[in-house]
C-alpha cells in the first residue's frame, strides 16, 4: 500500500499554491488558493515582488497571472525588469511574428531586448512570464528607468529626472520627506550597498528610488481599466518607501494588494502576502565585499 501511495503523490498534479506556504500578513495566518485568488481578484493593482535569479519566481508569477486572468481579467504586465528604452522590442516582435499566423512564445525576444547586456540574470530564468504574455497577448510595459537615466539623477540629481516624467511627478519628489520615511529609505540604501555609500550618494540613490517608484505608479495608472500586474524587486514594496507611497500621491482611489514571493520566513509586514520558496544557496554579498 505504502508504494502506491507514493506512486500516487509522484504523479498527481502539483497544485498552484501550496496553502501551508501563503501568509495573510493581516490576519496571520495561512490561507487558501481560493481565498488568496479572491483578495488578488478585485485591485485593479498589483504588486508582486520577485527574486529576479530565483526562476520558481518568475514561473510562479507566470502561472499566477494566467489563473486569475481565468476570472476576467485583462492583465496589463509592467515589467520591473526591462528598462523603458526597449519598450518597441515588443511592438517589433509582435509584428514580426504576425506573419507566420501561428502561435508563438517568446522565442527571440531576447535579442531584440539586448537581455544579455541588461544586467539581468540568465534569459532562461526570466523567460517563462515572457512566454506566458506572448502566447496570452498580453500588454506588456518596460518599466524601469534605463542606465542612462539613472547615471544623469546620479549625477545631477533633482534636475536629472527624464523630462517626460519630471513635472507629473512633482507631487511626489517635490514633497519634502518627513525624517522618519527619509531614515528608512536611507536604512533601505545603506543596507543595500553594505555600508559603502557617502552621505551625498545616499540621498541621490533615495532620488532614484522615488524616481523609480513614481514611474512604476504613472504606468501602473496608463493601464485604467485593466489590471495591472507590477513584477518587481522586493526594495520596491514598502509601505512607506514603495510605489504604494507614490499611488497614493498621485491618486486617492488606487489601493495596491502587494505579494511577496520570498525564500525566508514570513516576517514581513510591508507586503499583504507571502508565498515562501525554495532558492539556491546565497552568499552575503556584504561579505564578500569585506574580503
Amino acid at each position: 500500500m505504502k508504494y502506491i501511495i507514493c506512486i500516487l503523490l509522484f504523479i498527481l498534479p502539483t497544485p498552484l499554491f501550496a496553502a501551508s506556504k501563503i501568509w495573510d500578513v493581516a490576519q496571520e495566518k495561512y490561507i487558501s488558493e481560493k481565498t488568496l485568488i479572491k483578495k488578488l481578484g478585485n485591485k485593479p493593482h498589483i504588486l508582486m515582488a520577485i527574486g529576479n535569479d530565483n526562476a520558481s519566481h518568475h514561473k510562479l508569477a507566470a502561472r499566477l497571472i494566467e489563473k486569475l486572468d481565468i476570472s476576467g481579467k485583462t492583465p496589463v504586465i509592467l515589467l520591473g525588469n526591462v528598462e523603458r528604452d526597449k519598450q518597441n522590442a515588443f511592438a517589433i516582435f509582435r509584428k514580426r511574428n504576425k506573419v507566420a499566423e501561428q502561435p508563438y512564445d517568446a522565442t527571440g525576444l531576447d535579442m531584440l531586448l539586448d537581455w544579455r547586456r541588461s544586467g539581468q540574470p540568465d534569459w532562461a530564468i526570466a523567460r517563462p512570464l515572457f512566454d506566458m504574455a506572448i502566447r496570452k497577448e498580453y500588454a506588456l510595459m518596460a518599466s524601469r528607468l534605463s542606465r542612462y537615466e539613472v547615471g544623469q539623477i546620479q549625477l545631477d540629481g533633482i534636475k536629472g529626472v527624464p523630462e517626460d516624467i519630471a513635472e507629473k511627478l512633482r507631487p511626489i519628489l517635490s514633497e519634502p520627506l518627513p525624517e522618519k520615511i527619509k531614515d528608512e529609505f536611507s536604512a533601505e540604501i545603506n543596507k543595500e550597498y553594505c555600508n559603502s555609500l557617502p552621505p551625498k550618494a545616499v540621498a541621490r540613490q533615495i532620488l532614484i528610488r522615488r524616481t523609480q517608484n513614481g514611474l512604476f505608479a504613472l504606468n501602473m495608472i496608463k493601464a485604467k481599466q485593466k489590471t495591472a500586474f507590477l513584477i518587481t524587486e522586493r526594495k520596491y514594496m514598502g509601505k512607506n518607501t514603495g510605489i504604494a507611497r507614490s499611488l497614493a500621491k498621485l491618486t486617492e482611489k488606487s489601493t495596491p494588494i502587494s505579494l511577496l514571493f520570498t525564500e525566508g520566513q514570513p516576517t514581513n509586514a510591508q507586503v499583504d502576502f507571502i508565498w515562501q520558496t525554495k532558492g539556491p544557496p546565497r552568499t552575503d554579498p556584504c561579505q564578500l565585499l569585506k574580503r
